[in-house]
């Protein structure tokens, strides 16, 4: 029996490659799975992200979002800034219901010189019980020195 070698090895899936399975249904069809439908999205930011925010100054941050769920009964919507990989300042975070709805989040953030040079809005969605997100939205931002 021949190795399939390297080749056959490049040319694997990824795991994290969508793929479709089918389901059967208690009379024997099959069915198409549905796609989660979880969606999140920051519909309006202030400050913009075109500014450059300067180290010292204390900074509102506003963010609209639009969301859906459709995977659970309820979840966490988690607004945060993130600068070198690791979450800096927590911002908000609200209990959500299922289905669609608008919400607005404010918070007046002090610029830090540990923040870097960027820093990133998240918004996360995520189901109650579920560890990882399941949808999210970013903006980014340059720091600049006072």
């Amino acid at each position: 029996m021949e190795s399939p070698g390297y080749q056959a090895l490049v040319n694997k899936p990824s795991a994290w490659e969508k793929k479709e399975y089918g389901v059967v249904d208690g009379a024997g069809r099959r069915i198409k799975p549905k796609d989660g439908g979880n969606t999140i999205k920051m519909t309006s930011v202030s400050p913009s992200p075109e500014l450059v925010l300067r180290v010292g100054d204390n900074v509102d941050f506003e963010a609209g979002i639009d969301y859906e769920l459709r995977t659970a009964n309820s979840g966490r919507i988690v607004w945060f800034l993130a600068a070198g990989g690791e979450v800096q300042t927590f911002l908000s975070s609200q209990v959500v219901s299922k289905g669609k709805a608008t919400l607005r989040f404010n918070k007046s953030v002090q610029i830090r010189p540990e923040l870097g040079t960027e820093l990133r809005m998240f918004v996360y969605l995520m189901v109650d019980g579920y560890i990882r997100n399941l949808g999210a939205d970013t903006r980014n931002y340059r720091l600049g020195q006072p």
